[in-house]
């Protein structure tokens, strides 16, 4: 992929509990491919919740709870002009900043 227009959905609806407490799934889109190029990420951790990451130098916390079947959480990024955004959602219809 060269290019993100639009946004990028997935959900993730596995436990968490057995991962490491920093160990990350979930969507990163990055500048190229030269190591400590620019990023965005937003992600679910083993212990942390949500997170939406960039540049190695913002760390912000989302939702804080743990992932599971019961539990899905969907994450969102979204790409306006040269502004990346992440959202998380409960049920993939009703999003949070």
């Amino acid at each position: 992929m060269t290019a993100l227009a639009g946004s990028a959905t997935p959900g993730i609806q596995g436990g968490t509990s057995a991962l490491q407490p920093w160990a990350k799934a979930g969507i990163i889109v990055k500048a190229n491919l030269r190591l400590g190029s620019a990023y965005a990420a937003i992600m679910i951790t083993g212990s942390h919740g949500v997170r939406m990451q960039d540049n190695y130098t913002r760390d912000i916390a989302g939702w804080p709870g743990p992932v599971s079947v019961a539990f899905p959480r969907w994450l969102r990024l979204v790409r306006s002009g040269d502004t990346l955004t992440g959202y998380d959602s409960a049920d993939g219809t009703h999003w949070t900043r």
